[in-house]
């Protein structure tokens, strides 16, 4: 079932997330990102008022993977809900040829509920 044809009790109530930028981002957010980017999963903290939510996909033999947070919700039983897309290289694609570790990351408001990445 497609979001646009849930009935409106099971939708979620988005939430804004804005990326973060390391090169800008407090330095604890700073080291914890870096120390978490290149293993594969979802990690979060909560630091100065905020919530960031990192998505890995670990180590991968070259270019042309991608992962991007695409929606941060709180779904109706209360939790937030972290949807993430990731993009695999079409086979026969020419790739850089180097060891790569996508990742994204977002921040929102501090919110101490469950989190949930899908």
């Amino acid at each position: 079932m497609s979001l646009a044809s849930r009935p409106q009790h099971l939708k979620g109530v988005n939430l804004t997330f804005n990326r973060v930028d390391l090169t800008t981002a407090p330095e604890p957010v700073r080291t914890w990102a870096e120390a978490h980017r290149h293993r594969a999963g979802n990690h979060y903290l909560h630091y100065g008022g905020k919530t960031y939510l990192l998505a890995a996909m670990g180590e991968k033999p070259s270019g042309g993977y991608e992962i991007t947070i695409d929606r941060v919700e709180i779904s109706p039983n209360g939790e937030i809900v972290v949807t993430v897309t990731t993009q695999s290289p079409a086979p026969g694609q020419i790739l850089t040829q180097a060891l790569t570790y996508p990742w994204d990351l977002v921040a929102i408001d501090k919110n101490d509920r469950r989190i949930r990445f899908t």
